[in-house]
């Protein structure tokens, strides 16, 4: 037998032993599904489509999908078939789920819209098929060509569980170039197209809408701009497929202090009288638009096609509205990748919010972000980062609004690093509404608390076991003294790790109606107990029902919990709400954005024609009014509602203030000696902390004890000290 037809029975037989799911292969791939197929969640997910080319139907059992070359079963199919000559989808939305009634696989990995490869491996991890595609715009998919010969297109209608098309795009079109980047310029900027090869095919819009066959040729001379041009391009061929849409944002003669936020969009999707949703601002309508922020210094942050939508509630009635900016496959990045906020260490963004003050429009514009900052790290409460930017829409002036992070599962996650699927997270309600996750434990804690006498230690440990205690004291004491009366029906978000160690921790946010935002409403001397301890029906005020102040109302009966409450809203009132520190925090903010005011006040009409100003000025001092005047009443609405006694003060010192420092409850002082007020019915715990290289010796002064913390009552004078440490360093945190 010659070598040839040794050659030819091999290939036969190896053919013959070809396994049948050799067959199987990917056959096409969406990573940015807007409009297309819809799982059963009614979500319009990222899919992967397999197709068996062979004669026999196939168990997929133990085989492997994945996008990570380096992890070939990211995720293990489950015990389904595919029959010869048919399809399976796979949903790419990082559910992780088999629903059984319905056969839907969903996937622990979604797709990058920028392109990427996804690979199917066999249950012995041999390597069936890889299927790499390039970036793809919304509802375009990626695969194989029907044709006999058929190659890999870019088909612009997907086609699910069906037959491909034979034709398809091979490539997109160049997205237009410019030599001058957006940004800020004086009297006029040149604008030229960098690369021209298809010059004559790139066409232009300067008033947000996307470009099309019927609008100008760009051309290859430059053009220059006069004024503030929000400028798109695309280039645009017969027979080909179009190019992304490029978009510059130039300033002319435009000088701000803070951070410029650009939206473009199509006019039509604001301000058109039907489908606006400036207009038709109650509708929940989402639409596309591209955002650009540039930093203080005029350098270009980033720049993204996202998805926008009226955001708020009753702010959404005013002139100037807030928006909410989601990162979404179908319009761009799936996330941001950038360090929005100083002051956290976050990188990566789902969305984020234009905020328009809320309640505070029209004020002092950062009454919020002032109570946020005044507790940030000083508090156990989880809050919103805070950075008051000037926003401009199709180039035109809009005004201060605030970037303030979201609230979602994605900013519990963020927060906490933790992963966004772990997070429980609910919206008060008589009912909660279920932001993500379940909300089973919190109907377990509520039937409990409903059903406990918390007046018996053990049963109240027992209910306070669901939640963080020390977060809700935390959350408590803030509002009230803050006297937001916008609170607790609405504003009222919290949430657990989803396993049974969680428990439930609060978030402030939109406490605009508070620190004397209103005459009667948020005053310094506003009884906010009055406000939360209330059980007549008849009355209750500020659209509070009794079930929005229920946890409060009966855990208050515990005494343990009394003590800690009170004891914790006293210190708070002696160090995060102590009236110079508040004043500074204010007086910060106030002068961050004071240098914008006349220009927003002017472009909302908040100008009065009698003053010649607007209310800014009036607002901040009503906020230093409050810091200055709260205290007193709080001490006194407590003494009344809780049956308290006298107030004395507790003075603490230290040896020397290099070697050591002190907590008195859970607060941290930095200046001694130090005087706090507090109720004469409860001892304080005060707690020596050592600095490194130093030991603590002893108490000394009314109290005399050798131990780091001890109890102290009113009208007492204690001093820690400290000395250098003889091979000890402090276990003290």
């Amino acid at each position: 037998m010659n070598l040839l037809k040794i050659a030819f029975l091999s290939l036969f037989f190896c053919c013959l032993m070809t396994p049948s799911f050799a067959q199987v292969r990917i056959n096409e791939v969406v990573a940015s599904n807007s409009n297309g197929l819809q799982d059963e969640d009614g979500d319009s997910p990222d899919w992967i489509e397999l197709f068996n080319a062979g004669n026999e139907t196939v168990n997929l059992a133990g085989f492997g999908i994945s996008d990570d070359s380096e992890e070939k079963f990211q995720f293990t199919l489950p015990n389904v078939t595919i029959e010869a000559d048919s399809f399976l989808v796979l949903y790419a939305d990082d559910k992780d789920k088999y629903v059984d009634s319905t056969g839907s696989i969903h996937l622990n990995f979604k797709l990058s819209s920028d392109g990427e490869t996804v690979f199917l491996s066999s249950v012995d991890a041999a390597l069936m098929d890889s299927l790499t595609f390039p970036k793809l715009e919304s509802d375009e998919s990626f695969g194989l060509s029907s044709a006999v010969d058929g190659g890999y297109f870019i088909f612009t209608n997907p086609t699910p569980s069906a037959t491909n098309p034979e034709e398809g795009y091979l490539t997109r079109l160049e997205k237009p170039e410019m030599d001058t980047q957006g940004g800020f310029y004086s009297g006029s900027v040149e604008v030229t197209i960098s690369n021209g090869t298809l010059v004559d095919h790139m066409y232009y819009t300067t008033d947000g809408t996307d470009p099309t066959s019927t609008s100008p040729v760009f051309g290859a001379e430059p053009k220059t701009f006069n004024s503030t041009t929000v400028l798109k391009l695309r280039t645009i061929q017969d027979g080909m497929l179009s190019s992304e849409i490029e978009v510059q944002t130039y300033f002319i003669d435009v000088n701000h202090d803070l951070p410029v936020v650009s939206l473009v969009t199509d006019p039509d999707y604001f301000f058109d009288e039907s489908d606006g949703i400036y207009i038709n601002y109650e509708a929940e309508i989402e639409v596309p638009a591209h955002v650009e922020l540039y930093e203080e210094d005029g350098s270009m942050g980033f720049k993204a096609h996202i998805g926008t939508q009226i955001y708020g509630s009753y702010s959404q009635r005013f002139d100037q509205k807030s928006l909410a900016i989601y990162f979404r496959g179908e319009y761009g990045p799936s996330e941001l990748e950038y360090e929005l906020f100083e002051e956290k260490n976050i990188d990566k963004f789902q969305s984020f919010i234009l905020r328009n003050a809320g309640n505070d429009f029209g004020g002092a514009h950062m009454r919020d972000a002032a109570m946020t900052t005044i507790i940030e790290d000083v508090v156990d409460l989880d809050y919103q980062a805070y950075r008051p930017a000037v926003l401009y829409i199709n180039g035109e002036y809009w005004g201060i609004q605030n970037i303030r992070e979201k609230i979602s599962e994605h900013f519990v996650a963020s927060n906490h690093n933790m992963d966004a699927g772990d997070v429980d997270l609910l919206e008060a309600g008589e009912v909660p509404q279920v932001v993500n996750g379940s909300a089973d434990d919190w109907m377990n804690f509520w039937e409990e608390l409903e059903n406990a006498d918390v007046t018996n230690q053990e049963e109240y440990d027992a209910v306070v076991s669901h939640i963080d205690i020390d977060n809700f004291i935390d959350y408590m004491a803030t509002e009230i003294f803050y006297a937001n009366t916008d609170w607790p029906a609405i504003n009222n978000k919290f949430w657990k790790e989803s396993s049974p160690e969680g428990k439930w921790k609060w978030i402030i946010y939109d406490t605009d109606h508070g620190f004397n935002l209103y005459s009667g409403d948020g005053d310094y001397n506003l009884d906010m107990f009055e406000h939360t301890l209330q059980t007549n029906p008849n009355l209750l005020k500020y659209g509070n029902p009794l079930w929005s102040t229920y946890i409060f109302r009966t855990l208050i009966e515990n005494e343990g919990f009394k003590t800690q409450f009170v004891t914790r809203l006293s210190g708070l009132m002696n160090t995060a709400f102590e009236t110079d520190r508040m004043i500074a925090i204010i007086d910060s903010l106030a002068s961050i954005i004071e240098s914008e005011i006349p220009a927003h006040e002017e472009r909302w009409g908040l100008v009065s024609g009698w003053t010649g100003q607007g209310p800014f000025i009036s607002q901040v001092e009503d906020m230093r009014d409050f810091a200055r005047r709260r205290h007193t009443y709080v001490y006194q609405h407590m003494q009344a509602h809780l049956g308290l006694s006298d107030l004395g003060g507790i003075t603490v010192d230290i040896s020397n203030n290099k070697y050591g420092t002190v907590q008195v409850n859970r607060s941290m002082v930095d200046t001694f000696p130090w005087t706090g007020t507090y109720f004469a019915d409860y001892e304080v715990p005060v707690t020596a902390i050592p600095k490194t290289g130093y030991q603590f010796t002893e108490w000394t002064g009314d109290v005399e004890s050798a131990e780091h913390t001890i109890m102290v009552s009113t009208r007492s004078e204690v001093t820690a000290n400290f000395e250098p440490a003889t091979g000890i360093t402090s276990d003290i945190v």
